[in-house]
């Protein structure tokens, strides 16, 4: 999938959401942002008793009390010494701030695109401190404020800019999960209408889990990875990518750094801003007034791309029996144009089709898995592993190297597919790597 290509899009229909969590300030500030943990053990520090609530802190975390738990016990204990714990904590946030270096990419992105809206449960203003006077910043206890042309920052669990509605305890969280409040249903109404780059987060937040898992469930997500990414500097076992994406309906992006991701996109915005003009209107004609894509269109390798990120992006339902049509028909074509003379570079697309969609929906038991399976079935009978004449070493290598990004049931389902029809040892080469 061409993650850059994707979220640029989504940009440039104004439809591109940053969630941020702490490794964002953390690298805004280069490093000086205290994580969750380091910050509940500075605010400790400050009591008369801060020896105590050090050791039990330590032990709570020894038996693995989440940090909001930690943070409930640390609260008793500012209220023994009649002191504000979310004042504290405040205060020891307002001491770091962005730094002009690290913070350079973020701040020039947010500049030349302020539709992008940044939700967030940190609780300091380093964004805001990017761009002053640029930016709405709204959290609990404030009126909400949308001016034009400002970047929109949402801060949901509360700001250090009103320390005495800020989300710190587990009490905290649960009257923030129960209350209906706007700030509590803000992450879902987000998840629903953009593109959503969830980065510096590490999912492990409870809360973060049952809103994702909430809008996975409700439907409002109309393919498996069309609009939730995860972005980490890290590499994921492909049993947690499975995880993410049965789970949430995240796809992964790994290996990437913030700055990195931002130029991605910007790379690609000119290219994206350009196709979205007219990209909705000419889907509208093909799936509802009998139109059909050109040959010349479909003969590029990035015309499926810019179909679906132009569906995902404005709402159409890509398992609906019309879309499903649409794409069937687009499927064989391309498989045609691979028998046309001096072709090879459609053998090439179509793996790159193949395994596209394979990693943004589920095919089993939908209007598309009979069309999907013929194009992988054919892809995959003209691929080679050697460079043998009549065959695509370059499907293969598509196949081969992106074939983990295939969602879990889909590599399920190919691979039966593989054993079935007697594909060959080079098919069953790809289809044998990991577990499905």
């Amino acid at each position: 999938m061409d993650y850059d290509y994707a979220l640029a899009f989504a940009l440039a229909n104004k439809a591109l959401c940053f969630f941020a969590g702490a490794g964002v300030s953390k690298h805004l500030s280069a490093n000086a942002m205290p994580d969750w943990q380091t910050l509940l053990e500075e605010a400790a520090s400050s009591l008369k008793v801060a020896s105590q609530v050090k050791d039990q802190l330590d032990q709570a975390r020894a038996t693995e009390f989440p940090l909001e738990d930690c943070a409930q016990i640390l609260e008793l204990a500012f209220l023994r010494e009649r002191l504000d714990f979310r004042r504290a904590i405040a205060d020891l946030i307002g001491r770091r701030q962005a730094d002009p270096v690290a913070s350079t990419g973020m701040k020039n992105f947010l500049e030349e695109h302020p539709g992008v809206d940044v939700m967030t449960t940190n609780y300091d203003d380093v964004i805001e401190s990017l761009l002053p006077g640029k930016c709405n910043s709204n959290y609990p206890g404030k009126p909400v404020s949308r001016r034009d042309n400002c970047v929109d920052v949402f801060h949901v669990h509360g700001c250090v800019l009103n320390p005495s509605a800020m989300v710190v305890t587990t009490n905290d969280y649960y009257r923030f999960i129960n209350d209906g409040g706007y700030f509590s249903q803000k992450i879902s109404t987000m998840l629903h209408e953009n593109s959503t780059v969830i980065m510096g987060y590490s999912l492990s937040d409870p809360n973060l889990k049952a809103i994702l898992n909430g809008y996975r469930s409700s439907g409002g997500r109309a393919i498996n990875r069309g609009n939730l990414f995860y972005v980490t500097r890290g590499v994921v076992p492909p049993h947690i990518r499975d995880y993410y994406e049965t789970a949430y309906g995240i796809a992964v992006i790994e290996n990437t750094e913030i700055d990195s991701l931002l130029a991605g996109i910007q790379s690609k915005f000119a290219e994206a801003q350009k196709q979205a003009e007219d990209a909705e209107k000419n889907l509208q004609s093909v799936l509802y007034s009998n139109h059909n894509w050109t040959d010349q269109y479909l003969k590029l390798r990035d015309s499926l791309f810019h179909i679906i990120a132009t569906a995902n992006t404005n709402g159409h339902n890509v398992h609906s029996a019309e879309f499903a049509r649409m794409l069937a028909g687009i499927l064989s074509r391309k498989v045609e144009f691979t028998k046309e003379d001096s072709a090879w570079e459609q053998y090439s697309h179509l793996a790159d089709w193949g395994v596209y969609l394979g990693s943004i929906m589920d095919m089993p038991h939908t209007p598309l898995e009979a069309s999907f399976l013929s194009a992988a079935e054919h892809s995959m009978r003209t691929m080679s592993k050697s460079y043998t004449i009549g065959c695509s070493w370059a499907a293969f290598k598509t196949w081969s190297s992106k074939w983990s990004s295939l969602t879990f049931q889909n590599r399920l389902l190919v691979r039966k597919l593989v054993e079935e029809k007697g594909l060959g040892a080079d098919a069953l080469e790809v289809v044998s790597q990991g577990d499905a």
